[in-house]
């Protein structure tokens, strides 16, 4: 027995086996979104689940280094999982673009966050709320200069408990 023949038959053992711990990384890391309660998600586990059936259901065994069918069916299932991710970062572009208020985007975007998936791209997410959050301070800002002069005050309230009501409100904000 050669060495070169053996150590050429180990790495192309090891480099299937790698491609098979690939495919099981992949369905434990997408299983949290069966857990999720945001409506819309289990439409994307759904559908990891059935591409991690077409690849498990098959008839030849997986660990056949021989056999190269299983490596036309990863290259497959890489190519449904990578569309199934972009599907996904679009959904929660959309999800996120619905949410009117910044802070409520803040906390929708935090529970993104629990789920630890890079395709979510949450950071650029982040960056849009931001922005987000600049503008409703400059319009809060240029409500309190147009108004500090002569601020809006209810009926049958003290003029310096109007001004103290409404800095407050404007502070809150």
């Amino acid at each position: 027995c050669s060495p070169r023949f053996l150590f050429d038959r180990l790495d192309l053992f090891t480099e299937r086996l790698r491609k098979v711990r690939e495919i099981m990384d992949i369905c434990i890391r997408y299983r949290i979104l069966h857990r999720i309660q945001i409506g819309g998600m289990e439409v994307y586990a759904n559908k990891i689940d059935v591409s991690f059936e077409s690849v498990s259901n098959t008839l030849y065994d997986p660990l056949a280094y021989r056999i190269s069918t299983f490596d036309r069916d990863f290259y497959n299932f890489q190519k449904q999982v990578t569309i199934i991710e972009r599907e996904l970062e679009q959904f929660v572009i959309k999800y996120v673009e619905e949410i009117p208020s910044a802070v409520q985007r803040i906390l929708t975007l935090r529970r993104f966050e629990k789920l630890n998936l890079v395709c979510l791209k949450l950071p650029n997410r982040y960056i849009d709320v931001s922005d987000m959050l600049l503008a409703e301070i400059e319009s809060i800002k240029d409500k309190y200069n147009e108004e500090r002069a002569k601020p809006p005050i209810d009926r049958n309230v003290p003029p310096s408990v109007g001004r103290i009501m409404w800095s407050r409100a404007l502070h809150k904000k």
